[in-house]
Parts: structure tokens; C-alpha cells; sequence
């Protein structure tokens, strides 16, 4: 049977096998999955069409046409979510992860990492899912959050390990060094670059040019500058065999194993490193490789005693870092644009605000809403003031202890619900809105309404979760709050009102827990509790 007789099975396995390429062979995969998408047509399976949308959305990124991957990562992202069709928004939320990334908005990338794995369901295919899973771990170390980063990696890796699946394996153990590494936890990024090397040569598998690099900054940082210069070289001529596409990536291997012979004291073949890096630079219009090889290049020279070269590499380096960052905005906005450039695609992008601005466990706002509506309110013209309510469950650990995170993330939904009744029957004051802003702590924000009544809403709350019916979730234990209050005004910082609350939060806890707690006008020093 030829590839253009394929059933639908088959072409679905077809595609399974195109995603899980990187960086190997784009061209070819970028034409086969044009083929797929004929076929997929030819069939009458339009999710398999789109499957192959995307598949060409990747390799065209991997290119370095981000305007064009874009474009249809995005009119797929609109079809799956018209259709809630959560394998293929799993896929499009994955792909825009990076898309944003690129982009240099790491915020937006990591909802976006954070969405692909709610769309995944039971009947996700393992291997897909730990892709979702590194691919919000790397997201999250994109945004600071190692902790967070290093969990989902390991978790990855205990899947694939069990499915038996070493190529992606080795991929996440790459990426999970490479954070670690960028995180300052050299240690750590040693030894898991040392298990991605095992597996690769127990099982026979090469290691990629972006892995090689991954190796060869992990040596740079230990000292071994020897192995380091190895690996770089191993890089370079994997691309220069035409056997990886992103040839452009050669110029940053080069540079990096410029630095290498540097450190190792052969300043003669890093001068010669350096120099081809930015020739290729050069002739390939690559201007954030060149700002890069420009710096190693001063680096070069100085070491070498060429004092007035190294200054004049050091100047050029600054003038073409500015210029680079003017291009990338205008790059970032191009391709903006390529995504919400029909009023279909606005309409999408505002309800994917929406979606993207809850938490996906309780339904109420989530962080980002908050501190942007917070601030925002902080800085208008109008209330002249509002009161700030930090609530935060008393003793939350014991209840994921003894009775599992599942009862601690219902036990999180209830409270919510009566957050929100509460709200709703009191009706405080237009504007009112809670949101979910940490594991076990919420936000109240209540503009335009005075601290009195803050404080007689902030009671009924509390009064209705500890005379709430907790028995079918915490059998003889009741769930209890402790509230910290905070008054701000216009032309306030966030921060300050949010010191202060959680101030007034640990003044409730340290009281004995079941409190609300919070500072008079009339004396700062002085911190009331109330029960």
C-alpha cells in the first residue's frame, strides 16, 4: 500500500511519528505533512488535516518563519476550539507555548502550556502527555518557576522511562538539565546531563546539535573546558554533515566552542572559531548570533593582548545589541499581527483571554487578573479608595495529608462557592471580584466600600465556612479561614497593600487560626482581631 492509500489509522499513526521529530530532516517532514494534509482531505478527516496544519506550523517555526507558523498554529487553535475538540486544542496550546515564547512573552506561553495539559483527557496517548508535561515544564522554567519546573520534568521522565520511550527520554533530560543549568543548580545539571549521555549510548541514539550545547554549557560551568570544546565539535559537524536543518544554530556551536578553546588557553583556534562564527553570521543575515559571537570575539582579543580590537568589539557588540532589540520587537509584531490579523482571530484571541484569566480548578479569576486589576484599580481616578482581603485556609496540609489532594481540591472548590455566595449576597460594591492567587490563599478585592463593612463581610465569611457541612468531604474536621485586611488608595503601589494584608494574615494565624484581622485607621501600630 502507498503512502497516498493510507485508512485513517493509519495516517493518524503517520502523523504521531511527524510530531515527534525535532529539528531532523524539516524539510522532508514539512513536505510530508503537506501530503497528509491531502490525504487527510481526500478522506473527509478534517482533525487530521489540522493535525498536519500543525505538524507544518512546527517545522515552519523551526525555520525561522514565525509569521507563517503562526498563522496556522492559530486558524487550527480557532477550528479546535469552535469544534472543543481536546486532543487537537491540546496540540495548538502546545505549539503556541513556544509560539509566545518566541515571542518574548513567557506569561502568555506558560497559559498556554498550562491550557494543553487541561485539554488532555483519559484517552490521550502517554507519550503525548509527557510531551504536555515538558513542555509546561520548560514554560515554567521560562517564567522562574524551577520548583514547579523541576517536578513536571520528573514526572515526564518516570513515564517515558516506564513506557520504554529512550529518544524522548532523552529529550526531556535535556531540557531538564539545561533549566537546572540556567537555574545555577550545576550539580544537578551534571548529573542528568550524564544520564541523558547513558541512555544515548546504551540505546544507540545521537545526541542533537541543541543537546550537544546543553553538554557543552554544562562542561564550560564544571571546568572541564577539554570535554566542553568536544562537545561543541561534535555540534559542529553534525550540522555542517547536512543532517540537522537548523543550520543556523551553527553559529552559536561555534561560538560556544570558541569560548571553550579560549578557556582552555588555544587562543589561536579560538580566534579562527570566532571568526568563522561571524562570517556565517554575515551570510546569513543571523543578527542575535552575531551580537553573541561579536562579545566572544572581544573576549578573544582581550585575552590576547589587543586591547584597542577588544574595545572596538565591545562597542560593536553594544550598538548591534540595540539594533537586534529593535528587530525583534518589529519581528514580534509582524507576527502579532499574522495571528490576529482577521476579526475571527480577535473575537478568538478575547475569548481565550477570558478562558486564560480563570482558574481552571475553582472557575474564579486567577493571579494574573488579579495583580493586573488590583494595579489597574490602584492607579485609576476612581473609588478614591478599596479594601483588600487576603484569605488563606487554615491548616490546609493536613487535609491533602490525610485525605488526598483530590479532597483538598474539592474542599478548594467549595470554598470558592462560598466565597462567591457571599459576595453575591452582601453585593459589597461594583467591581467586587475574588480570585484564586495561590495554592490555599484567595484575593478579595473590594473598591469603593469601607472598612467596616470589609470587615462585616470578611466575618460572614468566616462564619459560613466553619458552619459549612464539611462531613462528606473532612468526615469530623471543619475547614476554617484566617483573613487579612488591607485599605488602599489611589496612587498606591500594589505592593505595599499587599504587604500590609499579609500582614494582617499573619497576625490572624498567630492569633490562634478562625480570625480576621486587620489595622484601624486611626492607628497604624495597632492590629485588631475580630472573631
Amino acid at each position: 500500500m502507498t503512502t497516498t492509500e493510507r485508512t485513517p489509522a493509519e495516517l493518524a499513526s503517520a502523523l504521531d511519528e511527524l510530531e515527534r521529530r525535532r529539528g531532523l530532516g524539516v524539510d522532508a517532514t514539512l513536505a510530508e505533512a503537506v501530503q497528509a494534509q491531502e490525504q487527510a482531505a481526500a478522506l473527509e478527516e478534517p482533525v487530521l488535516e489540522r493535525r498536519a496544519v500543525l505538524v507544518q506550523s512546527d517545522m515552519l517555526g523551526r525555520k525561522g518563519d514565525l509569521a507563517a507558523s503562526a498563522q496556522r498554529v492559530w486558524s487550527v487553535h480557532q477550528w479546535a476550539m469552535a469544534h472543543e475538540n481536546r486532543p487537537l486544542l491540546a496540540r495548538s496550546h502546545r505549539l503556541l507555548t513556544r509560539t509566545f515564547h518566541n515571542l518574548g512573552d513567557d506569561s502568555a506561553s506558560l497559559e498556554h502550556a498550562v491550557l494543553a495539559m487541561e485539554a488532555a483527557d483519559d484517552d490521550t496517548a502517554p507519550v503525548l502527555r509527557t510531551s504536555l508535561l515538558s513542555n509546561l515544564a520548560d514554560a515554567l522554567g521560562n517564567n522562574g518557576s524551577y520548583q514547579a519546573a523541576y517536578e513536571r520534568y520528573a514526572e515526564a521522565e518516570r513515564l517515558l522511562v516506564a513506557l520504554d520511550a529512550p529518544e524522548d527520554l532523552i529529550n526531556v533530560l535535556n531540557n531538564h538539565a539545561f533549566t537546572r543549568f540556567e537555574a545555577g543548580d550545576l550539580a544537578t545539571a551534571q548529573r542528568l546531563a550524564g544520564r541523558m549521555l547513558e541512555v544515548s549510548e546504551s540505546r544507540g541514539l545521537a545526541l542533537n546539535p541543541g543537546m550537544l550545547d546543553t553538554l557543552a554549557a554544562v562542561r564550560l560551568a564544571a571546568g572541564d573546558y577539554a570535554a566542553a570544546e568536544q562537545s561543541a565539535l561534535d555540534a559542529v559537524e553534525f550540522i555542517k554533515s547536512g543532517r540537522y536543518h537548523q543550520v543556523e544554530l551553527l553559529a552559536q556551536h561555534l561560538v560556544t566552542l570558541a569560548r571553550a578553546r579560549r578557556l582552555r588557553g588555544d587562543l589561536e583556534s579560538a580566534e579562527r572559531a570566532v571568526q568563522e562564527a561571524l562570517s556565517r553570521c554575515e551570510d546569513s543575515d543571523l543578527r542575535g548570533f552575531r551580537v553573541r559571537a561579536l562579545a566572544e570575539a572581544a573576549a578573544v582579543a582581550a585575552s590576547t593582548g589587543q586591547w584597542q580590537r577588544a574595545y572596538e568589539l565591545h562597542v560593536a557588540f553594544h550598538d548591534e545589541g540595540e539594533v537586534l532589540t529593535s528587530a525583534q520587537r518589529e519581528a514580534a509584531a509582524r507576527t502579532r499581527q499574522a495571528i490576529f490579523e482577521t476579526d475571527e482571530a480577535r473575537a478568538a484571541a478575547e475569548r481565550f483571554r477570558e478562558q486564560a484569566l480563570r482558574d481552571s480548578l475553582t472557575g474564579l479569576r486567577n493571579r494574573r487578573y488579579f495583580d493586573e486589576e488590583l494595579e489597574s484599580m490602584l492607579q485609576g481616578a476612581a473609588p478614591e479608595q478599596l479594601v483588600l482581603a487576603l484569605v488563606d485556609l487554615d491548616h490546609f496540609k493536613h487535609v491533602n495529608d490525610t485525605y488526598s489532594h483530590e479532597v483538598g481540591d474539592s474542599v478548594l472548590r467549595a470554598t470558592a462557592e462560598l466565597l462567591e455566595a457571599c459576595l453575591r449576597e452582601r453585593s459589597p460594591g461594583d467591581g467586587c471580584f475574588a480570585a484564586r492567587i495561590g495554592g490555599e490563599e484567595f484575593g478579595i478585592v473590594l473598591p469603593g466600600v469601607a472598612l467596616d463593612d470589609a470587615t462585616s463581610f470578611a466575618e460572614l465569611l468566616r462564619v459560613r465556612m466553619r458552619s459549612h457541612d464539611w462531613s462528606p468531604l473532612l468526615h469530623d474536621d471543619v475547614q476554617t479561614i484566617s483573613v487579612g485586611l488591607a485599605v488602599g488608595a489611589v496612587g498606591q503601589g500594589a505592593a505595599s497593600i499587599l504587604r500590609e494584608a499579609d500582614a494582617n494574615l499573619y497576625a490572624a494565624k498567630a492569633s490562634g487560626r478562625d480570625q480576621v484581622a486587620w489595622t484601624p485607621a486611626d492607628d497604624a501600630a495597632d492590629r485588631r482581631l475580630y472573631r
